[in-house]
């Protein structure tokens, strides 16, 4: 398992999803079922917070989730919120997904899908008539899939305590306020930066714009003065553009 910094292992609801997954393994199921794949090493993309734990994706575009570390301020990761990040959603590609790790497997549980975790706010628009064609054809296969799910469902209620969040839509809305009611500086991912320096936090922020050009001494200087948040910040809409990615004199 990839860790960082004075992390020395990942927290208790992650191992328990470890423990549940190989005893499902042991009796021919999967959280795979559930759209959850566990990592066992590091799953990070270039828009990946710098700051986050990856621990799971769902197999599919390279949607992962991970636990954010505040670069480093969250003492205890059991605490930490959770991170989607779908790196195909250029310029949306990360947002929190949960307040905390055992939050987010009532989420798991609620939506009984991690992907829909996501997208939850999305609409299939696939075509009606394809679509049950296509059931029609694998009603066996889903059948099979639906009852899989359910066991591995009820697996994860008894293994996690989890229960039914009742209004996803309030959850979330809540979930965004308490965050911004945390940070110092707002950046473009939405995570933000709070506070961690005694330094003088300034509204003063290195403002970047997709594909624009960034004068590379003009940057130092702004380093040479800002506060710790303020160049986190910077991190943060730098990774968010792609700018670390593009840019190597930045990146250096």
């Amino acid at each position: 398992m990839y860790i960082v910094r004075h992390y020395k292992q990942m927290p208790p609801t992650f191992q328990k999803l470890q423990k549940l997954q190989d005893n499902l393994e042991e009796d021919g199921y999967s959280l795979d079922s559930l759209g959850l794949m566990l990592d066992t090493e590091d799953q990070n993309y270039f828009v990946t917070p710098c700051d986050v734990i990856t621990f799971a994706s769902t197999g599919s575009d390279g949607i992962h989730f991970g636990l954010l570390t505040d670069f480093g301020a969250v003492t205890d990761l059991e605490e930490a919120y959770v991170v989607y990040v779908s790196p195909m959603d250029f310029g949306s590609a990360v947002f929190l997904a949960a307040r905390n790790l055992k939050e987010f497997t009532n989420l798991l549980f609620t939506m009984k899908d991690a992907i829909e975790i996501g997208n939850f706010l999305s609409i299939d628009m696939a075509d009606e008539g394809e679509e049950r064609e296509d059931e029609a054809e694998f009603e066996y296969d889903e059948e099979e899939f639906l009852q899989e799910r359910e066991y591995v469902l009820g697996k994860l209620k008894e293994s996690l305590n989890c229960t039914v969040i009742q209004d996803v839509k309030s959850y979330y809305k809540n979930l965004f306020k308490v965050r911004k009611q945390q940070i110092a500086i707002h950046t473009q991912d939405g995570i933000g930066v709070i506070p961690i320096s005694n330094q003088p936090i300034t509204r003063d922020k290195y403002e970047l714009e997709e594909d624009g050009e960034i004068d590379v001494q003009d940057l130092q200087a702004y380093f040479q003065k800002a506060s710790v948040e303020n160049k986190l910040a910077f991190v943060r809409d730098a990774q968010t553009l792609g700018i670390i990615m593009d840019d190597e004199e930045v990146r250096i």
